[in-house]
Formats: C-alpha cells, sequence, structure tokens
C-alpha cells in the first residue's frame, strides 16, 4: 500500500511541474507578440503606426469579445472527433491551439506571402491583421484549455492556488 501512495504522490508532483512550465511558450509567445509585433509592422513590413495600431486593436477587441468566451466553451463542451477520444476535450483544444501558434507565429513575423511585390496598405492590412488574430486566438485557446485542467488536478482551493500560481513565479525575477 505504501508504494501506491508513493507512486501516486511522485505522478502528483509530476502533474504540478507540468502544469507549471507548460505554459512557458504560450508566455513568451505572448510577451513576443506585444513587445515586438508593432515595431515589426512598422519598421520592416513599413505600415503606417496609424495601420498598425488598428492591427493591434482589432485583434485584442475580437479576441476580448468573441474568442474568449468561445474558447471556454469549445474547451468545455465541444469534442474534437478523432483527438478528443483520445486525449479529452481540453488537451485536444489545446494541441489544437499549439498547431495555430506554430503556424501563425512564423507568418505573423515575414513578408507578406499573398501580397503583391509592392502591397498596399490594405493588402499589408488584411494579411497581418487576419495573421494577427489566429496568434491572439491560438494563445486563448492555449490559456483557457490549461487553465481548464486546474480542477482536475489540484485535491482542494489551496491547491489549486498553488498551481495557478506556478505559471507565474518565472515573471517574479527580475
Amino acid at each position: 500500500m505504501a508504494t501506491v501512495e508513493a507512486t501516486w504522490k511522485r505522478k502528483h508532483i509530476i502533474q504540478q511541474f507540468s502544469f507549471g512550465v507548460g505554459h512557458v511558450i504560450n508566455d513568451v509567445t505572448r510577451l513576443l507578440m506585444i513587445s515586438f509585433r508593432l515595431v515589426f509592422l512598422m519598421k520592416v513590413v513599413r505600415m503606417s503606426a496609424s495601420n498598425a495600431g488598428w492591427i493591434i486593436l482589432f485583434s485584442r477587441v475580437t479576441n476580448a469579445v468573441i474568442f474568449r468566451p468561445m474558447a471556454g466553451y469549445l474547451c468545455d463542451k465541444v469534442s474534437v472527433p478523432v483527438l478528443s477520444r483520445r486525449h479529452g476535450k481540453k488537451k485536444s483544444w489545446h494541441l489544437i491551439g499549439i498547431v495555430l501558434q506554430v503556424v501563425s507565429m512564423p507568418l505573423l513575423f515575414s513578408n507578406c506571402l499573398v501580397c503583391s511585390s509592392e502591397p498596399s496598405q490594405w493588402e499589408l492590412i488584411a494579411y497581418y491583421g487576419t495573421i494577427n488574430t489566429l496568434g491572439w486566438i491560438s494563445i486563448i485557446l492555449i490559456e483557457t484549455a490549461h487553465l481548464s485542467l486546474i480542477p482536475f488536478i489540484a485535491k482542494d482551493q489551496k491547491e489549486a492556488v498553488k498551481l495557478n500560481g506556478l505559471r507565474f513565479e518565472n515573471y517574479s525575477v527580475t
């Protein structure tokens, strides 16, 4: 009986550790999008400051108003046909978010692939606006799916607070 308890404790500690570091790539991507995106759009893509600002504003507002509530609904209620049977709803949506992130980040910080050789501001707005919004959708899906795992990992409220705190410990070091 003692070995079963020790095995469960070790597995539980591994789950807590995995949860604590599992959000790192999403946090790095978020910081990259927040700090570097505006400079990239204005200096590299040569978009006007107002158009770059509109892209950022549009993606943030649509994600706050539309996609954040939608991500919660998807993670709780919608099964992904093949993935959900094998991994469950939450992990499936997490994986979809990761795939979207892997696709959108290189596209966001590269030249417009569908634009003409001398793209107009409207072409740039349409392309980078779409890719930027996809990038934020991926971040929201990953974050929502990740946070929704807390009730399944934590034994009680105190442990739930500890798990949520693990996600932010890397920001306390300056």
